[in-house]
């Protein structure tokens, strides 16, 4: 049985840039509507270092300006899906963690662009500026605003922000020992060099999912030696895919927003390639993920139908869809996609909360 998982990174963009209400809250309701119509599930990660830092700059004062509350918005949102039948799990930008917001623009901790780059290392659960403590209040966070809402409610799993979970060991130690047991940060294939390393190109499989060896992710250890891994699905093709309509649509609207806010040059980080970047890649393999929020009905289709025709005697075989809602303009080609493979008699709809139960209870 193929269970689809369609994960949801909740955040702004990486550099501070975006309105909370119209690239965040927005897509989001528009995505939780179309799922609701079909029977799916979405899984919402939830960036809370992001939520931490619009929080604390509300109860200072300096979001008065704005004529709603970020964080309420949040909150609401986030009770919503949960009380729906949607699942809600741990996403974590680090640079967001002691961010100030200054002048009209937050200024964010960019050498700590990576959950392992923390200055205070694996460090212990009251301290936010360790992998251990941010993990911690992060988990806490989400369990404090949900269970009054699904009693039985528990933040297991985690995703990396930028999937930059490497280097790992201290991470996983952290979050088995928080009882975070399933993480989903890895991309088979995909491999950065600046401005900060990552490399997944020898990652175990491209879907499905595997118990981690305590120091690694990508390799494939015993039940139990260190966290199941359900990596994000893709696959290697050449880069110039990412111009087919959908993909690039949504680049270009994401490369209009960015260019137009003063963060980029402050936090020195775009979400999107260089030209000269792209003209070197172009006919390179890369990794193109199942982004539900960049690819047309047929595409996705095509894609789970292979997939189940390769799986036809498996048992539990999840597929880890991904999307931004910064990148949501995708709303017909979804709801298309989700109407025709709801009928697939081999599908479900799951949520990372669901199928770690399914899978430890094997």
């Amino acid at each position: 049985m193929i269970h689809l998982i369609l994960s949801l990174d909740y955040e702004l963009f990486g550099n501070g840039a975006g309105d909370t209400k119209k690239i965040k809250i927005e897509p989001t309701s528009r995505l939780l509507s179309i799922c609701n119509k079909h029977g799916a599930k979405l899984t919402i990660m939830c960036e809370v270092a992001e939520y931490w830092a619009f929080k604390k700059a509300e109860e200072e004062g300096l979001l008065s300006h704005l004529s709603y509350s970020p964080s309420r918005l949040i909150e609401e949102q986030l009770r919503y899906a949960i009380s729906h039948g949607h699942d809600v799990q741990l996403h974590l930008h680090p640079q967001w963690i002691g961010a100030k917001y200054t002048n009209g623009l937050w200024h964010l901790n960019m050498e700590q662009y990576r959950i392992a780059d923390l200055p205070h290392g694996l460090g212990d659960i009251d301290d936010e500026f360790s992998i251990l403590g941010a993990l911690k209040k992060g988990k806490d966070t989400l369990e404090n605003l949900l269970k009054p809402i699904k009693h039985d409610y528990t933040c297991s799993s985690f995703r990396a922000g930028g999937y930059y979970v490497q280097p790992e060991k201290e991470v996983i130690a952290a979050m088995k020992q928080l009882g975070i047991l399933l993480d989903s940060s890895v991309v088979k294939g995909l491999k950065i060099d600046s401005p900060w390393k990552l490399d997944y190109t020898d990652a175990y499989k491209n879907y499905g999912y595997w118990w981690s060896k305590e120091d690694s992710l990508t390799e494939q250890g015993n039940a139990g030696e260190g966290i199941l891994e359900l990596p994000v699905f893709s696959e290697m093709k050449p880069y110039f895919l990412n111009f087919l309509p959908q993909k690039l649509m949504a680049t270009l609207k994401r490369r209009k927003i960015e260019k137009s806010d003063p963060h980029r040059s402050i936090n020195r980080k775009a979400s999107t390639p260089s030209s000269s970047t792209v003209l070197q890649k172009l006919f390179s393999p890369h990794p193109h993920n199942l982004d539900f929020c960049k690819l047309s009905a047929g595409e996705m289709y095509r894609t789970v139908l292979n997939i189940v025709n390769n799986n036809k005697n498996s048992d539990i075989v999840p597929i880890v869809l991904i999307g931004h809602n910064k990148d949501f303009w995708n709303d017909r080609q979804l709801s298309r996609f989700l109407h025709k493979i709801a009928k697939h008699p081999d599908v479900r709809f799951s949520t990372f909360s669901n199928i770690q139960k399914e899978i430890l209870n094997k």
